[in-house]
């Protein structure tokens, strides 16, 4: 059990897996009874790897995206995603919602909004777990499983996958849920509807804030969560946090002295001052963590 109603079964429903269900994490709500439930949509030959709770645009609705593993005709580890809906906390059923064949071209991008998509023989779905804890053990399961697609290059057409029909044709949550199932990013919109012709464009600033994030996710991204440790993640956060406080205060600084606003160029000051003489020691403590390539990409 992972915080964030994430769910790990290498044993699958197998009796070892039945004791885990018995003897559930502090965290994990809901999640034994509902994975309960959704053992009993599988063919006797497939299982579980991972059950993860999803947001939904419905309150009274409960999502899971599900990574279901089997042995296909080749012997050889194949994996599929189903979108699973409950109509409640509290129901004792499900139903399938989506069904996504893990090809050797599937491509996973983080979105930015606390979620990722999942992109493959030309269909893509978004994915938002309840929290990050969550949402990093699923991208490392699918990580892994998309690495084994390119191993065995399945392909759509050849003798990969074909189990997954079985899934297709048990498709039955209503409309609202497949609708949902198939959101499309470019259709939705988190931010208060306005002209496209009067949106800002970003500042530098702003576009060197999002760099900054962009690399801090792939250094999340490159990090093994199962073994990496606070200090080794603190390392790298705390460099990128006194870059972007570095670069905001000389961003601010030039437009107070722009704007002549004498009280905004103190504090500013202020502040850089303090942002130098932070970063100052970390240089000289651990060189590791300033290194050549994070300067050279800021530039």
């Amino acid at each position: 059990m992972v915080k964030g109603a994430a769910l790990f079964l290498q044993q699958g429903n197998s009796p070892q897996a039945q004791r885990s269900l018995q003897h559930p994490h502090k965290h994990a709500g809901d999640l034994p009874q509902h994975l309960q439930v959704m053992i009993n949509l599988l063919r006797c030959e497939d299982r579980i790897k991972l059950a993860v709770r999803l947001e939904s645009a419905w309150t009274d609705r409960v999502r899971y995206m599900v990574v279901v593993y089997s042995s296909g005709r080749q012997d050889t580890e194949e994996n599929i995603l189903l979108g699973v809906d409950f109509s409640s906390k509290e129901s004792k059923s499900c139903t399938i919602g989506m069904v996504l064949r893990l090809w050797s071209d599937t491509k996973i991008h983080l979105d930015g909004d606390g979620g990722f998509s999942v992109s493959t023989a030309g269909k893509m779905h978004i994915f938002k777990p309840v929290s990050v804890q969550a949402m990093w053990s699923a991208l490392q399961i699918l990580h892994k499983a998309c690495e084994v697609a390119r191993r065995y290059n399945y392909f759509p057409g050849g003798m990969a996958l074909v189990w997954a029909t079985y899934y297709e044709s048990c498709i039955c949550s209503d409309q609202s849920c497949i609708n949902e199932w198939n959101t499309m990013q470019d259709l939705e919109s988190t931010r208060p509807d306005s002209p496209a012709l009067f949106v800002d464009k970003p500042t530098e600033g702003e576009r060197t804030e999002r760099f900054i994030k962009a690399k801090l996710r792939s250094i999340m991204m490159s990090k093994d969560l199962e073994n990496v440790t606070s200090k080794e993640v603190s390392k790298s956060t705390i460099c990128w946090h006194a870059i972007i406080r570095f670069l905001l205060c000389s961003r601010v600084w030039e437009v107070a002295l722009c704007n002549g606003q004498r009280g905004l160029r103190d504090r500013t000051l202020k502040m850089y001052i303090y942002t130098v003489a932070y970063m100052i020691p970390l240089f000289f403590l651990d060189k590791s963590v300033f290194c050549p390539s994070v300067f050279s990409s800021v530039k």
